[in-house]
């Protein structure tokens, strides 16, 4: 009896843990996958539609504070042109509050809407929860040339948020800055080849 108490005390302790190593492990395959497919389908596209930064967003709404305005038509528009030929998604739609969506046959989903570029927010399991930035969704930029300088690098069009600047900072100030801007955890994450390091913050 006392054997058995001592093996349930010490699988109640690794339990969590596994199952967290085993979701951090699910996570990363996902990201890897999104990451690639993504790439992959801006060099197809640019086949296609000629130059990633040449590509028409269509035309920016702004509010009267200049805060540019996005429809789900427009971005659902943008997607399907230059996206949906070249990467498998089994549909596009948007949400009850208008907010457009790809859905993945693996159960992940990625939200996109027009800022200054196309922002890409990646759900690698979903509608479950967290649904929470840095937990298990992840933040992406597609820019054209009138951004792409600024939020991703000279010469690329799709990556994770702010990641030449913030890269170029070291690996240190990249995980703080993650640690208090979820957004910029993707960097962080692109940085470490998409694993999830022991000091990861969330």
């Amino acid at each position: 009896m006392v054997t058995l108490g001592i093996i349930g005390v010490v699988a109640a302790m690794t339990m969590p843990s596994l199952i967290n190593d085993m979701q951090n492990r699910e996570k990363t395959a996902r990201l890897k996958k999104f990451y690639s497919a993504m790439s992959q389908a801006v060099i197809l596209s640019e086949q296609y539609n000629g130059p990633a930064g040449d590509w028409e967003k269509g035309t920016a709404e702004r509010d009267e504070d200049g805060v540019l305005i996005d429809t789900p038509d427009n971005s659902i528009s943008f997607f399907k042109k230059y996206f949906a030929p070249y990467i498998k998604v089994l549909s596009i739609d948007k949400t009850g509050s208008d907010r457009a969506f790809a859905t993945f046959a693996d159960g992940s989903v990625v939200y996109f809407t027009f800022g200054n570029c196309l922002d890409l927010l990646f759900d690698t399991n979903g509608n479950k929860k967290p649904n929470a930035e840095g937990k298990d969704r992840f933040r992406f930029l597609f820019c054209t040339n009138d951004y792409n300088e600024s939020y991703i690098g000279k010469n690329k069009y799709f990556g994770t948020y702010v990641q030449d600047t913030t890269i170029s900072h070291g690996r240190e100030y990249t995980k703080n800055v993650c640690k208090n801007n979820p957004p910029y955890c993707s960097t962080l994450l692109l940085l470490d080849d998409w694993e999830f390091k022991k000091d990861y913050p969330f």
